[in-house]
């Protein structure tokens, strides 16, 4: 059985127009159960959730906004079934959408623990999620581009709509309720990946998605969510970034020459692992100095200054 566990708060009409995807486009023959976890909405959503009469479909509504990693968690604990498809309630599934992912999740090859996909945006029809990558300036943001592969290995995925079994969303302990509505996907990802469990996006797999109703960034939560995921994560992170650093080095090192005076960049450039984890460290302090100007938090400055 596949249990799709979705959290909500407010925001009712994309939740019917997502529970009309989902059904529309649900494969025929799957055994499957739709729990909603509602977080104090006042729209009407509890109105509406009470009306339903679909057997396969259950609702627990918290007494507190308890937020998305704690909605996400007593939906899971609801869940009868051994996969667990967790799906934002502003997204739109469309034809085909779930085949690519569960074959991904049961392929002995991969050997998956947990299972993304593409996502468009509703607002434009622009590809908004393929993956979640580190940027050069140690930034995690959203691949923008779909790579032909089938299955991508990618540094992460979003929780928008992500596949995996209920086993081992329990034994990496479920959602980390430190975030606030953030990073807690990411964690995810890395909690499977250190338990050996792959992380997988499964190209064929595409579906829309409300972007403006779900994400806000730049804000102090945001900050918040981002210091604890990199101080918790920051060997994890730093590792990646020195990999996508020396990628750069080694394809052009004379672009970065002017980074650092003579004669020390002749001997980094000569050395670029040597440089790259240079870079990673650098960048990762500066990542920490911003965030600690913005919360209040004494770090040691970094030693270099990047426009």
């Amino acid at each position: 059985m596949i249990s799709f566990v979705i959290p909500l708060h407010n925001h009712l009409s994309a939740t019917q127009a997502m529970l009309a995807s989902l059904r529309e486009f649900m494969p025929t023959g799957i055994d499957h159960e739709i729990i909603f976890v509602d977080d104090t909405s006042t729209d009407g959503t509890r109105e509406w959730l009470e009306s339903l009469k679909d057997p396969c479909i259950r609702f627990l509504i918290n007494d507190v906004n308890r937020g998305y990693a704690a909605s996400n968690n007593v939906g899971v604990n609801m869940a009868r079934g051994d996969v667990l498809a967790l799906l934002n309630n502003d997204v739109l599934l469309t034809p085909r959408w779930l085949e690519p992912m569960l074959a991904a999740l049961h392929s002995t090859a991969l050997k998956a623990g947990l299972v993304g996909n593409v996502q468009y945006r509703v607002e434009d029809g622009e590809v908004d999620h393929a993956g979640v990558e580190l940027s050069p300036l140690g930034q995690l943001q959203h691949v923008k581009t779909i790579d032909h592969e089938p299955i991508i290995k990618p540094f992460a995925v979003t929780g928008a709509c992500m596949l995996l079994r209920k086993a081992d969303f329990i034994r990496a302990g479920g959602f980390d309720e430190s975030y606030v509505n953030g990073c807690e996907d990411i964690d995810l990802c890395f909690k499977f990946q250190a338990l050996n469990r792959r992380v997988f996006l499964a190209s064929k797999s595409r579906i829309h998605h409300h972007v403006s109703l779900s994400r806000k960034t730049n804000t102090l939560q945001d900050f918040q969510n981002s210091r604890l995921l990199f101080s918790r994560w920051r060997t994890r992170i730093k590792n990646e970034l020195s990999r996508n650093w020396h990628d750069l080095l080694a394809a052009g090192p004379s672009t970065y020459s002017n980074i650092w005076p003579e004669p020390i960049a002749q001997e980094f450039l000569s050395t670029p692992w040597a440089l790259s984890l240079y870079m990673a460290e650098t960048l990762l302090r500066r990542e920490e100095e911003y965030w600690a100007r913005h919360l209040d938090v004494d770090i040691k400055c970094s030693s270099l200054d990047f426009p």
